[in-house]
């Protein structure tokens, strides 16, 4: 994977430079050195763990929209589909177990891309807070 490349992914998924280098266990020095191509592409395994999160993320937005597809089909749909954004990452992975350990911005990522493809298909939506 070409550096331009392993940046504009990880960054699609929210993922900060300084998310990354915890991640990977290495300096944030090395990410910037990666994403920028200065010294080294980013090596194989670390591009096959983002491109796994992108696939994961990319799965969880077309079940979602599925799922409202599947609504829309059998019961309609009413005015607007509320989509739900966590103020805490605590809260986003007791909700969602499968994001733990990801940050808010990648669940944000998630919820833009699901947005955009409701909106694709004329469903009118909104982000609104998640509240308990």
């Amino acid at each position: 994977m070409l550096p331009a490349e392993f940046k504009t992914i990880s960054e699609s998924l929210g993922l900060t430079a300084q998310w990354l280098a915890d991640r990977f266990a290495v300096n944030l020095r090395t990410i910037q050195y990666w994403q920028s191509g200065d010294r080294a592409n980013p090596p194989d395994d670390v591009c096959a763990e983002l491109l796994t999160l992108d696939e994961l993320v990319e799965e969880a937005v077309e079940e979602a929209f599925d799922a409202v597809i599947e609504l829309r089909d059998e019961k309609g749909l009413p005015d607007e589909v509320v989509l739900f954004r966590f103020r805490d990452e605590k809260k986003l992975w007791k909700h969602h177990p499968e994001m733990d350990g990801l940050p808010l911005t990648c669940h944000a990522s998630l919820l833009a891309r699901l947005r955009r493809r409701l909106v694709e298909e004329e469903i009118n939506c909104v982000i609104n807070y998640f509240e308990d």
